[in-house]
């Protein structure tokens, strides 16, 4: 059995969505290796931009449009992991040795398998990979960028901490990822 923790993110208060109503994510924890992320975009979702399907390849610079974020940082460590996941099917995967410095490519077991369900108030990515976790306890921050059609962007965090966006803070790591079942 799987263990699961939802949270609603937030748009930043400055960069508020003109289409977006909301953002809702899950993160479950299946096994020790093993997670699973849902986002759930809620609003007028032909009014974003949306990547068209791309092979599933680990890309850089996918938040310079619309895509979904996790960020895993051992309780009390500097390190942490940035993953990215994009509505085309792409993805990344980043390792730093603290706050923005010592950025390296992070191995992954296997590419994350990433699903896109669309409805015209609704766009969902479901995530799914294997990672290395055998640090415990794991703190935990979800973002997204949302790239609207009119060139405007919103910023969406489980928390927006100090004057300028960054997702990369480590006190937006809000939640705590639940232990394996």
């Amino acid at each position: 059995m799987e263990k699961c923790v939802e949270q609603e993110l937030w748009a930043e208060p400055s960069a508020c969505s003109m289409e977006i109503e909301r953002i809702d994510a899950r993160v479950c924890r299946r096994t020790a290796t093993s997670l699973s992320l849902l986002y759930a975009a809620i609003g007028r979702i032909e009014g974003i931009v949306i990547p068209s399907p791309a092979p599933p390849l680990r890309t850089d610079n996918l938040w310079k449009t619309t895509c979904f974020e996790a960020f895993l940082q051992p309780e009390g460590e500097c390190v942490y992991r940035e993953l990215n996941f994009s509505p085309s099917g792409q993805w990344a995967a980043y390792d730093f040795d603290d706050y923005r410095t010592g950025m390296t490519q992070a191995g992954l077991h296997a590419p994350p398998e990433i699903e896109l369900i669309l409805a015209p108030d609704r766009l969902e990515l479901h995530v799914r990979l294997a990672l290395d976790l055998s640090r415990e306890p794991y703190r935990l921050g979800l973002s997204a960028v949302i790239d609207e059609k009119v060139g405007f962007r919103s910023l969406w965090a489980l928390s927006h901490k100090g004057g300028v966006p960054d997702f990369h803070r480590a006190d937006c790591f809000t939640l705590e990822l639940p232990p394996p079942a």
